[in-house]
């Protein structure tokens, strides 16, 4: 994610904002028909390692035969679908120009046959990752994401066309996929397997994968379909601004969930405790709370003060309406933020169908808003729009009645660092466009948001 941000203003540069628009949506159609994956992948991991750990080799070798006969099905289905698709795209954009139609369509017409190698790729990669094989995973997607980028940026500086930068990505994709079949050709060879079929764990296999294919289905249609949804309505320009504004944001996300997610083991194994006290599991709980709530609101002012200078280096042709655009989408994207510990408890005491109804229901709600919004009120109609995931606090609201932890509790731990971020919220909207004035003052949110944090942990230790 960060190696994409860091992408966006050279490809802005590189484009223009109208075709790095165009950009935007193929990409976005493109993930949205990575759907058809449909949790295979995840069930040949969760498969795989069952199977390998209880050292069955023939339902290991039906595990394996399954998932790439599937994937194969889904993946020639999704090729289909995009081509379909493809020339009906004057339909989806009516408001895009006869050109710009044409370079999207071009595009798509070969890009289902990238959605079908990473679809194969995926099921690949849940295979080895049964086996544990995290380092060669870990090179291979470092190198497939270099030379992506790389190729990316040459077409685009070089003038090329979409059509030429999907293309590039299949070749490369068809290259990483080479590399992974040999590494399982390699595994299978290790345990001697050989393809097996099995009807009755076919049904199995299918349930699943379509459980978990659900479980993730509300998140991947909010964060590719508003791409859709926003270009179809507004137009190349926005879709890109619009893009620029939720790929920064979306920082806020992954950021503030990685200081928590080592204390999850810790809290899981809490919750599964027979006779657990229960202070000491709700002060684990606050901790955890507090930590990604006091990252999230730090890393939300600090981006709020530095709105301007952000949009000036991703996007130098941007207006004022875009800043308070960005600064609109990280108060969005934080009150999704606070939200991590929640999630990881419904998982922890197994409420995951809970869990994907929040999310579900948080998706589609957004979706519909921001298209109400973009046709109403444009860019900053479908950034507020994202508004309607916010939904997603029920998860917090949910775990916190299932550990019988008031509401009052847990609403009191944000009291400080939410006044604190309300705060630094009107100070950046009232700061004059001085970048070395709002580097002084994110500077000076920064020592205070490390010292709420240092704080907020030392507190629990001290109990």
């Amino acid at each position: 994610m960060g190696i994409n941000l860091l992408l966006v203003p050279l490809l802005i540069h590189a484009l223009g904002v109208a075709m790095y628009g165009l950009w935007v949506v193929v990409v976005a159609f493109l993930g949205l028909a990575g759907l058809f994956e449909c949790g295979v992948p995840l069930t040949t991991t969760v498969f795989g390692a069952k199977y390998l750990g209880n050292g069955d080799s023939n339902q290991l070798a039906k595990t394996f035969t399954l998932g790439v006969a599937i994937s194969l099905i889904f993946g020639i289905l999704s090729i289909g679908f995009v081509y379909f698709n493809s020339v009906q795209v004057n339909l989806f954009f009516p408001y895009l120009l006869p050109d710009q139609v044409q370079n999207i369509s071009k595009a798509l017409q070969v890009g289902g046959v990238l959605v079908c190698i990473r679809i194969i790729q995926q099921n690949l990669v849940g295979w080895q990752q049964a086996y544990q094989e995290y380092a060669f995973l870990n090179i291979l997607d470092t190198i497939q994401t270099t030379f992506n980028n790389l190729g990316i940026l040459a077409i685009a500086q070089s003038g090329g066309e979409l059509v030429e930068m999907v293309m590039w990505q299949i070749g490369v994709s068809s290259c990483m996929v080479s590399c992974h079949i040999w590494n399982c050709y390699r595994l299978i060879k290790v345990d001697n397997l050989s393809p097996l079929w099995d009807f009755k764990m076919l049904k199995e296999f299918l349930h699943f994968s379509s459980m978990s294919w659900l479980g993730s289905l509300g998140g991947n249609l909010f964060s590719q379909a508003d791409k859709l949804i926003v270009g179809s309505i507004l137009g190349a320009n926005t879709v890109a601004i619009y893009s620029v504004i939720t790929t920064i944001s979306v920082q806020i996300n992954a950021l503030s969930a990685l200081p928590v997610q080592p204390m999850v083991p810790t809290i899981s194994g809490l919750i599964h405790q027979e006779n657990v006290d229960h202070e000491t599991l709700k002060e684990q709980i606050r901790r955890g709370f507090e930590l990604s709530v006091i990252v999230a609101f730090g890393i939300g002012a600090v981006l709020m003060t530095l709105a301007p200078l952000v949009m000036f280096i991703l996007v130098p042709s941007h207006t004022s309406q875009d800043v308070y655009g960005l600064q609109l989408g990280i108060v969005m994207y934080v009150s999704y933020s606070i939200n991590a510990v929640g999630y990881y408890i419904l998982l922890g005491v197994d409420a995951v169908s809970t869990c994907t109804l929040i999310q579900s229901i948080g998706a589609i709600v957004s979706i519909i808003s921001i298209g109400i919004g973009s046709i109403h009120f444009g860019l900053m109609g479908a950034i507020a729009g994202n508004g309607g995931y916010a939904l997603i606090i029920f998860m917090t609201v949910f775990g916190m009645k299932f550990l019988n932890i008031p509401w009052r509790d847990w609403a009191g731990w944000l009291k400080i660092p939410g006044a604190w971020f309300i705060c630094c919220c009107l100070v950046a909207v009232a700061l004059p466009n001085s970048f070395s004035l709002r580097i002084l003052v994110a500077i000076a949110q920064s020592v205070i948001f490390l010292n709420l944090l240092i704080r907020s942990q030392k507190m629990g230790k001290d109990l």
